[in-house]
């Protein structure tokens, strides 16, 4: 089997908030980094595990801090975020 390049179009990082799903890509200010939860294709591997995903956001302007009365509506720790990731025109969410 043989695979072609495949290179990273580009990424996108949403938040879950009390208006739906909000774009906060332009807020991230570091290199995302994370941890696949399924380490191998093995059987033994397949049952779910949790895997870690971090991102520093820009909030110079408090809109990511819980309880500020400027900070966008819905934001709390626990909300879900996900990571869209772009490869030859095609989305991977994660």
């Amino acid at each position: 089997m043989t695979f072609a390049n495949v290179h990273l179009d580009g990424y996108k990082v949403w938040a879950y908030l009390t208006a739906g799903w909000m774009d906060v890509t332009s807020y991230a200010v570091s290199e995302i980094a994370g941890d696949w939860g399924n380490q191998s294709p093995d059987p033994l591997d397949m049952v779910a595990a949790t895997g870690t995903f971090s991102v520093t956001l820009n909030n110079t302007d408090q809109k990511f801090s819980p309880g500020y009365a400027g900070a966008l509506a819905g934001w709390k720790k626990g909300i879900k975020i996900k990571l869209v990731l772009t490869y030859d025109g095609e989305d991977y969410v994660r």
